[in-house]
Protein backbone atom coordinates (compact mmCIF):
# COMPACT_ATOMS: atom_id res chain seq x y z
CA UNK A 1 0.00 0.00 0.00
CA UNK A 2 3.05 2.23 0.02
CA UNK A 3 1.67 3.67 -3.48
CA UNK A 4 -0.93 5.34 -1.45
CA UNK A 5 1.24 7.41 0.36
CA UNK A 6 3.47 8.52 -2.38
CA UNK A 7 1.29 11.54 -3.61
CA UNK A 8 1.94 13.12 -7.01
CA UNK A 9 4.35 16.44 -6.56
CA UNK A 10 3.00 17.42 -9.74
CA UNK A 11 -0.22 16.87 -11.32
CA UNK A 12 -3.20 15.19 -9.29
CA UNK A 13 -3.84 11.81 -7.90
CA UNK A 14 -7.49 10.33 -8.16
CA UNK A 15 -8.59 8.96 -4.64
CA UNK A 16 -12.15 7.34 -4.59
CA UNK A 17 -13.48 5.87 -1.31
CA UNK A 18 -17.11 4.15 -0.06
CA UNK A 19 -17.38 2.52 3.37
CA UNK A 20 -18.75 -0.77 2.44
CA UNK A 21 -19.41 -1.95 6.52
CA UNK A 22 -19.76 -0.03 9.06
CA UNK A 23 -20.76 -1.58 12.51
CA UNK A 24 -20.76 -0.70 16.41
CA UNK A 25 -20.74 -1.94 19.40
CA UNK A 26 -21.29 0.92 21.73
CA UNK A 27 -21.57 -1.48 25.29
CA UNK A 28 -18.97 -3.49 24.37
CA UNK A 29 -16.19 -0.35 23.03
CA UNK A 30 -15.61 -1.72 19.58
CA UNK A 31 -15.98 0.19 16.37
CA UNK A 32 -15.28 -1.73 12.70
CA UNK A 33 -15.37 0.16 9.44
CA UNK A 34 -14.24 -1.94 5.95
CA UNK A 35 -13.75 1.36 3.61
CA UNK A 36 -13.10 0.29 -0.25
CA UNK A 37 -10.75 2.65 -2.42
CA UNK A 38 -9.84 3.42 -5.87
CA UNK A 39 -6.58 4.92 -5.82
CA UNK A 40 -5.36 5.91 -9.40
CA UNK A 41 -5.34 2.47 -10.83
CA UNK A 42 -5.25 0.82 -7.60
CA UNK A 43 -8.00 -1.17 -6.12
CA UNK A 44 -8.44 -2.50 -2.33
CA UNK A 45 -10.23 -2.17 1.25
CA UNK A 46 -8.95 -0.73 4.40
CA UNK A 47 -10.01 -2.25 7.64
CA UNK A 48 -10.58 0.29 10.65
CA UNK A 49 -10.69 -1.16 13.68
CA UNK A 50 -11.57 0.60 16.78
CA UNK A 51 -11.59 -0.55 20.65
CA UNK A 52 -11.13 0.49 23.99
CA UNK A 53 -8.60 -0.39 26.03
CA UNK A 54 -10.37 -0.31 29.10
CA UNK A 55 -13.15 -1.86 31.26
CA UNK A 56 -14.83 1.75 31.53
CA UNK A 57 -14.77 2.22 27.83
CA UNK A 58 -12.73 5.50 28.60
CA UNK A 59 -9.34 4.94 26.18
CA UNK A 60 -9.12 4.00 23.42
CA UNK A 61 -7.03 2.50 20.37
CA UNK A 62 -7.71 1.64 16.57
CA UNK A 63 -5.96 0.87 13.81
CA UNK A 64 -6.18 0.65 9.93
CA UNK A 65 -5.12 -1.97 7.79
CA UNK A 66 -4.67 -2.08 3.86
CA UNK A 67 -5.29 -4.69 1.91
CA UNK A 68 -4.68 -4.28 -1.71
CA UNK A 69 -7.72 -5.92 -4.38
CA UNK A 70 -5.90 -9.48 -4.41
CA UNK A 71 -5.46 -8.91 -0.32
CA UNK A 72 -9.15 -8.42 0.45
CA UNK A 73 -9.98 -11.33 -2.51
CA UNK A 74 -7.92 -13.56 -0.72
CA UNK A 75 -9.68 -12.80 2.68
CA UNK A 76 -13.05 -13.34 1.08
CA UNK A 77 -12.58 -16.35 -0.03
CA UNK A 78 -11.05 -17.80 3.19
CA UNK A 79 -14.28 -17.16 5.12
CA UNK A 80 -15.82 -18.49 2.02
CA UNK A 81 -13.80 -21.73 2.43
CA UNK A 82 -13.89 -22.26 6.10
CA UNK A 83 -18.20 -21.64 5.56
CA UNK A 84 -18.21 -24.66 3.55
CA UNK A 85 -16.23 -26.68 5.85
CA UNK A 86 -19.68 -26.40 8.25
CA UNK A 87 -18.45 -26.18 11.94
CA UNK A 88 -20.96 -28.03 14.43
CA UNK A 89 -23.03 -26.20 16.85
CA UNK A 90 -20.58 -24.14 18.64
CA UNK A 91 -16.97 -24.61 17.22
CA UNK A 92 -15.14 -22.40 15.41
CA UNK A 93 -12.71 -23.18 12.64
CA UNK A 94 -9.81 -20.30 12.78
CA UNK A 95 -7.33 -19.44 10.30
CA UNK A 96 -4.02 -16.85 10.38
CA UNK A 97 -4.89 -14.47 7.59
CA UNK A 98 -2.13 -12.90 7.97
CA UNK A 99 0.35 -11.40 10.71
CA UNK A 100 -2.23 -9.24 11.73
CA UNK A 101 -5.96 -10.84 10.69
CA UNK A 102 -7.48 -14.25 12.18
CA UNK A 103 -10.51 -15.62 10.24
CA UNK A 104 -13.32 -17.50 12.46
CA UNK A 105 -15.85 -19.27 11.20
CA UNK A 106 -17.99 -20.35 13.98
CA UNK A 107 -21.65 -21.84 14.68
CA UNK A 108 -23.91 -20.21 16.97
CA UNK A 109 -27.29 -22.12 17.91
CA UNK A 110 -27.06 -23.34 13.94
CA UNK A 111 -26.03 -19.86 12.75
CA UNK A 112 -23.01 -19.34 10.87
CA UNK A 113 -21.28 -16.15 11.46
CA UNK A 114 -17.52 -14.61 10.61
CA UNK A 115 -15.11 -12.85 12.84
CA UNK A 116 -12.79 -11.14 12.16
CA UNK A 117 -9.59 -11.21 14.31
CA UNK A 118 -7.45 -7.66 14.12
CA UNK A 119 -4.19 -7.87 15.91
CA UNK A 120 -5.16 -10.71 17.91
CA UNK A 121 -7.39 -8.20 20.38
CA UNK A 122 -9.97 -6.62 18.34
CA UNK A 123 -13.01 -9.09 17.39
CA UNK A 124 -15.49 -8.23 14.81
CA UNK A 125 -18.38 -10.70 14.17
CA UNK A 126 -20.84 -10.34 11.14
CA UNK A 127 -23.63 -12.80 9.58
CA UNK A 128 -22.01 -14.59 6.86
CA UNK A 129 -25.25 -12.51 4.56
CA UNK A 130 -23.57 -9.37 5.65
CA UNK A 131 -19.93 -10.29 5.13
CA UNK A 132 -21.37 -11.27 1.15
CA UNK A 133 -23.06 -8.21 0.78
CA UNK A 134 -20.28 -5.86 1.69
CA UNK A 135 -18.36 -7.99 -0.92
CA UNK A 136 -20.81 -7.42 -3.25
CA UNK A 137 -20.45 -3.51 -2.68
CA UNK A 138 -17.03 -3.45 -2.84
CA UNK A 139 -17.06 -5.55 -6.70
CA UNK A 140 -19.53 -3.04 -7.49
CA UNK A 141 -17.82 -0.20 -6.54
CA UNK A 142 -14.16 -1.12 -8.18
CA UNK A 143 -15.99 -1.88 -11.12
CA UNK A 144 -17.16 1.09 -11.96
CA UNK A 145 -15.28 3.69 -13.65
Amino acid sequence: MEEVYQIKSEDYDKLKIVKTIEETDASEGFLFVLTSYKFNDKRGAIITSFNSTSLSNDQYGFVNIHLGHNEYLDLYNTFKHLEKMSPEDDEHFLRKFNDRLIVDVNNQAEVLYFTLWVDYHNRHTFTTTKWDRAFKKYQKFVEQE
